[in-house]
């Protein structure tokens, strides 16, 4: 990291920030922290960033700034569309980047903050994207054992998705995020085993990274946590209502199946070794096969009781 990286960044110059990081990884606790900093404000996820580009090309003109206005995403801000549209004045934004940080700014100082960040997983997958829209962001990738992001997912009302189809996607997720070419200055990996077990190390790590000073605000983050996730979400949030804790940290070996796990070490196994999560060897294929076939044994056994009591 050079050295001007570590200043602290004061008034408008402030460059945007960007968490990302693979679903259920943390990421929701670590903007709650940023936000109760008494100079950042992240709103909550964007999503339009990346997709509104791609849909109206390299310069948006007004019926980008409209589509922007109308997005779901948006709405969720609170925000006044007429501010935005005053802010822009009459003619189109220049580029993509005045036009979102119309929107991103305006937020911040409703919120009485003098520097936005955005909190939006999926940009992990798109980091060069967004870093051609803000050539000098910031990004902070969070990081999480993909077995405990594979059991998170398994508790979420949301999730449909098979154990093989979580492990493929934390790796898709990790890898891009790694391999989009950023340099040390404006990319940061911080592990969300390291966040919870001393929140205020990493924080004042990310701060250093952001070029803020550490607030001991940040800390406080429960506080304020209802009103900062959407209603709609605050289910599988919850525990950001509580202080942090590292009880979740290894809940794979409590909540995945041998078979579970073995599905995602074939998967994920490579890249784990790489991150220095290792892999849990006893789980052979032989194993996960015979808790398989238990498991259809009992299904079976089930399915048979039913159909007699039916006759």
């Amino acid at each position: 990291m050079t050295d001007s990286s570590q200043a602290v960044v004061r008034g408008a110059a402030a460059p945007p920030f960007f968490i990302v990081g693979a679903g259920r990884s943390g990421t929701t606790l670590l903007r709650l922290m940023l936000d109760a900093h008494p100079r950042l404000a992240i709103p909550p996820e964007s999503h339009f960033v990346v997709g509104l580009q791609r849909r109206f090309g390299d310069v948006p003109g007004p019926e980008a700034v409209e589509a922007l206005l109308a997005h779901p995403r948006f709405r969720e801000w609170a925000l006044d569309p007429g501010r935005v549209r005053r802010t822009l004045g009459a003619r189109a934004p220049a580029s993509w980047a005045e036009l979102f940080d119309a929107a991103f700014s305006l937020y911040a100082a409703q919120h009485g903050k003098a520097r936005w960040g955005d909190k939006t997983p999926d940009y992990a997958r798109h980091l060069a994207k967004v870093r051609r829209i803000f050539p000098d962001a910031r990004f902070v990738h969070l990081i999480r054992d993909g077995r405990d992001v594979a059991a998170s997912l398994a508790r979420v009302p949301w999730y449909r998705g098979s154990v093989a189809r979580a492990a493929h996607d934390w790796v898709k997720s990790v890898r891009r995020a790694r391999a989009a070419g950023l340099r040390r200055d404006e990319y940061l990996e911080v592990r969300y085993e390291d966040l919870v077990a001393d929140p205020e190390t990493a924080l004042r790590r990310v701060c250093a990274h952001l070029g803020e000073e550490w607030s001991e605000a940040m800390l406080d983050y429960p506080d304020r946590a209802g009103e900062k996730v959407p209603e709609r979400r605050s289910v599988w949030h919850e525990r950001t209502r509580r202080p942090v804790s590292d009880e979740r940290v290894g809940a794979w070996r409590r909540e995945l199946t041998p078979s579970d796990l073995w599905t995602f070490e074939r998967v994920a196994g490579d890249l784990l070794d790489e991150l220095g999560y290792g892999r849990a060897a006893r789980f052979s294929l032989r194993g996960a096969a015979a808790a398989a076939i238990r498991r259809a044994e009992r299904y079976g056994r089930r399915a048979g009781r039913a159909l007699g009591r039916g006759r």
